[in-house]
């Protein structure tokens, strides 16, 4: 009995103070319904707006960027920044962005900006060596580079675009220096020995790609390449072999350097991957060949043998491997967005 008291009793007091401290909005009126005062309506105070954290920001950008919408990913990555302007992620992704905006200028500050946040970041000094790659600011990128290298000895796709830079001077011997630290000999000899083709230097191609197949018989690539060599042992090749792929102010990028992750881990920037594409260089399957395709282009760059399907639409040459020759006719492909 006095349990049941005890319920009646909450409830009427619950009762009573709601009839003292009703609102505007839970008046009963003429038959039951509720009335509303437009006058108190419109003083009561509005509800605060949700605040949004800057990660919170800074996660859309990367989805916006995964999905290739850069320009809304350039916003949520400059509202992470208002909301936190030592957000050196931020200014990171924003220079990757930028970057295949192809906003040079403005990649360029971003990077630097973050250099300045976080100055022993040797991820950071790779990507902009990497993005001064793709500008052809040969000794800029080197200098980059060599940052990057001094924070990260061990870098390994730093290492491999530091002799990118250096092959692109015609500093081939340092150029090899920097592949032999990272890569098996006949790697590096193949790549120094695309490095020479790509400048028409025939004969020390040739002897580069020798010296590869005395190292391993079995790299079938070097050996198709040698075969293509043109005649000529000049600096010059006269060879319709030569006309066909006219020689690029770029030497060797075998290792993409924008595209990271945080941690340092590799991240491809790209859309929805579509392998049935049938255009040459869409790797990614949107339709254009740009430079989204240009970073997973690099990835496959950096793969031995072609070990996933979208890297066949890198192989323009059908050798089996992705190399500097199937990046010269990339180039000629390559369309900014």
């Amino acid at each position: 009995m006095n349990a049941r008291w005890v319920v009646i009793l909450s409830a009427v007091v619950w009762c009573a103070g709601c009839a003292k401290d009703r609102s505007p909005f839970d008046r009963p009126g003429a038959g039951g319904l509720v009335q509303v005062n437009p006058a108190e309506i419109a003083s009561s105070p509005d509800a605060p707006e949700p605040e949004i954290d800057t990660l919170t920001f800074y996660r859309a950008g990367r989805f916006h960027e995964s999905t290739r919408n850069f320009e809304d990913a350039v916003k949520q990555y400059r509202n992470a920044i208002e909301s936190d302007p030592n957000f050196v992620d931020a200014y990171a992704r924003l220079g990757i962005v930028f970057s295949f905006m192809d906003e040079r200028e403005k990649s360029e500050q971003a990077f630097l900006t973050a250099i300045r946040l976080r100055p022993d970041d040797a991820n950071v000094r790779n990507n902009l060596g990497f993005a001064y790659l793709i500008q052809e600011r040969w000794a800029d990128a080197e200098a980059a580079l060599r940052r990057a290298l001094v924070m990260n000895p061990d870098m390994m796709r730093a290492r491999i675009n530091l002799g990118a830079a250096l092959a692109a001077q015609s500093r081939y011997e340092e150029a090899l220096t920097e592949y032999r630290a990272v890569l098996p000999e006949a790697d590096a000899q193949y790549n120094i020995a695309l490095a020479y083709r790509t400048n028409k230097r025939y004969t020390d191609a040739r002897k580069a790609l020798e010296r590869t197949l005395e190292i391993d018989p079995a790299f079938e690539a070097a050996r198709e390449q040698l075969a293509r060599l043109p005649k000529s042992s000049g600096m010059g090749g006269t060879s319709s072999q030569s006309k066909q792929a006219p020689a690029s102010k770029v030497t060797t990028v075998a290792v993409a350097g924008i595209p990271q992750g945080q941690g340092g881990r590799p991240a491809m920037i790209s859309g929805e991957q579509n392998h049935e594409s049938p255009t040459r260089g869409d790797i990614n399957g949107d339709g254009r060949v740009d430079l989204a395709d240009f970073a997973d282009f690099q990835k496959c760059m950096a793969e031995s043998a072609i070990e996933t399907p979208q890297c066949v639409l890198a192989d323009f040459d059908g050798d089996g491997r992705v190399d500097l020759v199937d990046y010269q006719a990339f180039q000629s492909v390559l369309n900014h967005p």
